[in-house]
C-alpha cells in the first residue's frame, strides 16, 4: 500500500486536499486564500465557484446551483482527473501518458 501511495502524483494529492478544503472551510470562516480579496477587490467569481463546490460536496445541490452553475461540471472534471491519476499510479504508468491516451480515445469517438 505504501508503494502505491509513493507513486501517486502530487497533483492528485493537491486536488483532493483542495476539495476537502472547500468542503470544510468554504463558508465557515476558514482562512481566506483569495488573492483578489487580499488586494481589496470585493467580487471574485472564483470564490463563488469555490463556495458552490463546497455546498455541493456537503449535499446542498440547490444552494450550489444558486451560487454558480458550473460547480457540478467542475467537480465531475476534478473527479475524473483524480481517478485518472490514481489509475495511472495503480498501473505504474506515468500519469501524463495514460491521460493523453484516454483523451485521444475519447476524441476518436466524438
Amino acid at each position: 500500500m505504501f508503494v502505491f501511495l509513493g507513486r501517486v502524483p502530487f497533483e492528485a494529492y493537491f486536488w483532493c486536499l483542495g476539495l476537502v478544503y472547500l468542503t470544510l472551510f468554504s463558508e465557515v470562516g476558514g482562512p481566506d486564500l483569495c488573492l483578489m480579496h487580499r488586494l481589496g477587490i470585493p467580487y471574485c467569481p472564483g470564490c463563488g465557484l469555490g463556495r458552490a463546490i463546497g455546498r455541493l460536496l456537503r449535499g446542498d445541490i440547490a444552494g450550489s446551483l444558486s451560487l454558480h452553475p458550473l460547480a457540478i461540471p467542475a467537480v465531475l472534471i476534478l473527479a475524473h482527473r483524480i481517478a485518472c491519476l490514481l489509475r495511472a499510479a495503480a498501473r505504474g504508468v506515468p500519469s501524463e501518458m495514460l491521460c493523453r491516451q484516454e483523451e485521444a480515445t475519447i476524441g476518436e469517438h466524438i
